[in-house]
């Protein structure tokens, strides 16, 4: 089993990456794989609405940080989704 999670906050080693990393710890202490992803320090764009992903066999034309993840998530078994909102 693989459980990834994302922080969407800019601060490392604030209250958002607290609370993803210790739901990881608690994951990774069951024997299950972990890995924790800063949004922050990727580049990713917007959809632009091309709609190339939904085509047979289609994947998406952008290329920037996001192309990679999309493996990750369909690897994983869980997703851990954090962000903080104002």
């Amino acid at each position: 089993m693989k459980v990834i999670g994302f922080v969407g906050s800019a601060r490392k080693g604030g209250n958002t990456d607290i609370l993803v990393s210790k739901v990881l710890q608690g994951a990774s202490e069951k024997g299950v794989e972990t890995e924790i992803i800063y949004l922050h320090d990727l580049t990713i764009k917007d959809c632009v609405g091309d709609m190339a992903c939904k085509a047979e066999g289609g994947s998406c034309f952008i290329q920037d940080d996001m192309q990679p993840l999309y493996e990750k998530i369909r690897q994983a078994e869980r997703l851990v989704v954090c962000n903080i909102i104002y």
